[in-house]
């Protein structure tokens, strides 16, 4: 199971047509939790090959739980559409986007990806900064606790037209600067 929040519909529907692409077929469950609020759980049917398809994805990402994940090194090395692609991915999944009218009395928007595992957190800034995003990263504790998460902060172009999120991409639309990337492709 995927979840995701009743707002999200337009991530489901993006998960469900890749599904959808790969012969794979979805089904939701809507689910109510109280204060926990409404998500909708996304059931991805594999047949007899989820064991398969679990082990294939711990391998390539490193791991079940969320500590332990990587970016898959092939990541670096593929064309600037498909490290866009993946950044979106990453952007709708664990991230969010937000107005800044900063000193220069500019508006921009700043992605910011958050993440308790700090060697993910540093392989996003890698990947951002391969290209051309200017990166920062924050440490800062959560929820009152000792645990820390590791935030990384950038500002963004309308180059991240892959987003799946219409919250995040009505973000996005319109205000930011398109010069804060290289056009030149880093291989």
């Amino acid at each position: 199971f995927l979840s995701f929040g009743k707002d999200e519909i337009d991530i489901i529907e993006k998960v469900e047509s890749v599904c959808a692409k790969l012969g794979l077929g979805t089904s939701r469950i809507y689910q109510e939790r109280g204060v926990k609020g409404s998500y909708i759980d996304l059931n991805i049917k594999c047949g007899d090959n989820l064991h398969v398809y679990r082990e294939k994805l711990e391998t390539i990402f490193g791991g079940k739980q969320k500590i332990n994940r990587n970016i898959p090194n092939f990541i670096y090395t593929e064309k600037r559409s498909v490290k866009m692609a993946f950044v979106c991915g990453m952007i709708d999944a664990d991230g969010y986007m937000s107005k800044h009218f900063d000193n220069r009395k500019h508006n921009t928007v700043r992605g910011n990806l958050g993440s308790t595992n700090k060697t993910l957190a540093l392989q996003q800034m890698m990947l951002l900064e391969t290209l051309g995003y200017n990166t920062k990263l924050y440490l800062n504790k959560y929820n009152g606790s000792n645990n820390y998460r590791y935030k990384v902060e950038f500002e963004v172009s309308n180059e991240l037209a892959y987003l799946a999120s219409q919250k995040k991409l009505d973000n996005l639309n319109g205000y930011a600067a398109s010069n804060f990337y290289s056009s030149n492709e880093i291989k």
